[in-house]
């Protein structure tokens, strides 16, 4: 049975340990086995869409997260559809589009669904068009584009991002690379 954010009671990370669950142990576990990954990743550009809809009680640790994360997207944008509890708020006060946080807010209307948002930011963020002209194939050289969808009910492990890149980078032909999604009140 799934759960939704607002049926899981409220979690106070830092007193229970809750992030710090078996997952993330494993994770860090099977790091240290490996060595670190100094890989760069430069090939790799990253847009992070962050869909947010009432989702003020969640948001915090999700902001908390990306900030953590060890290796950051190229560019972070979250939208919001159409709030009405303090998210819009959280995501004004994390805009710094030359730091690290969020590089905009995009407001959609509250009957916006998740496809939609994530539609609507891909628009926005899409990298202008360089190398071939109109009815030209591209050449492959530029970066490899990538859209890392999440919600604001999320929070990444700090090598989320360098895993899901690992992937990517040994598989070349692989166009979609997703992770172990645990539940927040079961993270197992």
């Amino acid at each position: 049975m799934t759960t939704s954010p607002s049926d899981a009671p409220a979690v106070d990370a830092a007193a229970s340990g809750f992030f710090a669950d078996a997952a993330d142990l494993a994770l860090d576990e099977a790091a240290e086995d490996r060595g670190p990954d100094t890989r760069t990743f430069d090939r790799h550009r990253v847009t992070a869409v962050l869909v947010c809809h009432d989702g003020a009680r969640w948001l915090p640790r999700t902001l908390d997260a990306l900030a953590g994360l060890a290796l950051r997207p190229a560019r972070v944008v979250a939208v919001d559809t159409g709030s009405t509890d303090a998210t819009a708020a959280l995501l004004a006060a994390a805009v710094d589009p030359e730091g690290t946080g969020l590089a905009e807010v995009l407001t959609l209307p509250r009957t916006t669904g998740f496809g939609a948002a994530v539609a609507h930011a891909a628009s926005a963020a899409a990298p202008p068009a360089t190398g071939a002209a109109d009815g030209e194939p591209a050449t492959g050289d530029g970066p490899v584009e990538w859209l890392w969808l999440l919600h604001d009910d999320c929070a990444p492990h700090p090598e989320a991002l360098r895993a899901l890149l690992a992937v990517a980078d040994d598989s070349p032909s692989v166009g979609i690379v997703g992770p172990k999604v645990l539940g927040w009140s079961d993270p197992r």
